[in-house]
């Protein structure tokens, strides 16, 4: 699957994802442009770009909401922050604070998150309200 740079555009920098690759897909409705909805997804390799709607598939998309999960938290209260920054595309989670190191999953911009641990500045481990958790850049958190 072509991943371009530009919706609608072909590029000769455009990416290529083998056809079944998971990707972490932008939120809300397709962009329409010349009669054709396209989508914004960033694959679990880091590749950024826009695709055919056609050419995705939603897992979960037509499922009802889950109930939110609680985290045990000890007597302390878990700071809570917002996935963002992420231009629309989410972030793949991490199983350790290494960009190397990702998870076939990912989490939406504006997904609410408690932390779990930190690693320096630049990682958070962090537990989303619908149960995935992981490692994630602390860039793409926001109060």
């Amino acid at each position: 699957m072509t991943v371009h740079r530009a919706a609608g555009i072909d590029s000769p920098g455009d990416a290529s994802l083998p056809d079944g690759s998971p990707v972490l897909i932008s939120y809300g409705s397709d962009l329409q442009i010349g009669g054709q909805g396209w989508r914004a997804v960033r694959g679990l390799n880091g590749v950024v770009g826009w695709v055919p709607s056609a050419q995705v598939h939603i897992d979960g998309e037509a499922l009802a909401p889950r109930p939110t999960p609680t985290v045990a938290t000890g007597s302390a209260d878990l700071e809570r922050l917002k996935i963002s920054n992420t231009g629309g595309v989410g972030v793949a989670l991490r199983r350790s604070p290494n960009d190397a190191d990702r998870l076939p999953t990912g989490l939406r911009d504006g997904t609410s998150v408690a932390v779990l641990e930190r690693s320096g500045t630049d990682w958070t481990r962090v537990h989303a309200d619908n149960g995935q958790q992981g490692w994630v850049p602390t860039r793409y958190l926001t109060p």
